[in-house]
């Protein structure tokens, strides 16, 4: 849609279908005439039906449909992201790649495939000739990730603390880390986390989730839920020689905060690994 309201879009896309819905409609309506004026008794009963069908059905294309497609693009339902490709999964993804990309130097504009409004509608074409290529898979994650330098006096020391939310987690994030956090709890045997941790969402996330039955969940597992701001507890002069763990990107490079994948924070926090 091009940036576009649901309600804009769909006014712009009558206006350029008008023409061609009348021009079609119209050829056949002459045809119908044609038929009329030439045919036989039961050639021109049926002309005379195809002509009111005719001009029932540009009726209905141009006044009904515009009418019933305006009401639905005015209302909430249709105003939702998730009808156009944007669903709670890749928002959520979409917010973290923008803050690790943002925070590791990154700055200009990005599509993703198949996802993004161009890339969506263009493609390849969006690719200049001669474009240089990057692949991102696994062998590359890890040769990013091996490359992190570890800046805490002591490299071998035991985590002290875990933060888990920077950028902030959205209500799916909180409820997949619960989940996540019990499976590890699960397979190390264990009943409370090893590693204090603590996982930070925005006040009205954190008061929504609160009166649902993950809370409670969470908080069974010895996680701290807040709406804390990471980088500015690691910030404070005090928690800066402090070993602390992350899976953030954006908190690691920031901060004296130790970068690892999600599966390992996990197993390191539920104390199934030592790191």
């Amino acid at each position: 849609m091009n940036g576009k309201t649901v309600r804009v879009a769909c006014q712009d896309g009558f206006k350029r279908a008008l023409t061609t819905v009348i021009d079609s409609q119209v050829t056949t309506l002459i045809a119908a005439v044609i038929l009329y004026e030439i045919g036989t008794s039961s050639v021109k009963g049926f002309a005379w039906t195809f002509m009111i069908g005719i001009v029932v059905s540009i009726f209905t294309a141009v006044v009904i449909t515009q009418l019933y497609i305006g009401l639905m693009a005015n209302s909430k339902v249709f105003s939702k992201k998730a009808f156009f490709g944007i669903n709670k999964d890749n928002k959520a993804y979409l917010k973290d790649f923008g803050a690790a990309t943002a925070s590791n130097g990154a700055v200009g504009l990005y599509h993703i495939e198949h996802l993004t409004p161009e890339a969506v509608e263009q493609g390849d074409a969006l690719i200049a000739p001669g474009a240089q290529v990057y692949v991102v898979d696994d062998a590359e994650l890890e040769r990013v990730k091996a490359s992190y330098p570890v800046i805490w006096k002591n490299p071998n020391a035991k985590p002290k603390l875990a933060f888990i939310g920077c950028p902030h987690l959205t209500m799916d994030q909180l409820i997949y880390w619960t989940k996540k956090l019990e499976e590890g709890l699960k397979a190390s045997g264990r009943d409370k986390l090893a590693v204090p941790t603590v996982l930070t969402t925005a006040p009205p996330v954190l008061e929504e989730f609160n009166k649902g039955p993950y809370a409670y969940r969470l908080k069974k597992t010895g996680a701290i839920l807040s709406y804390i701001c990471p980088l500015m507890y690691m910030n404070n002069p005090l928690s800066k020689s402090m070993p602390v763990i992350t899976c953030s990107n954006k908190l690691r490079t920031y901060t004296s905060a130790k970068f690892y994948s999600e599966d390992e924070i996990v197993g390191i926090i539920t104390g199934k690994e030592t790191k």
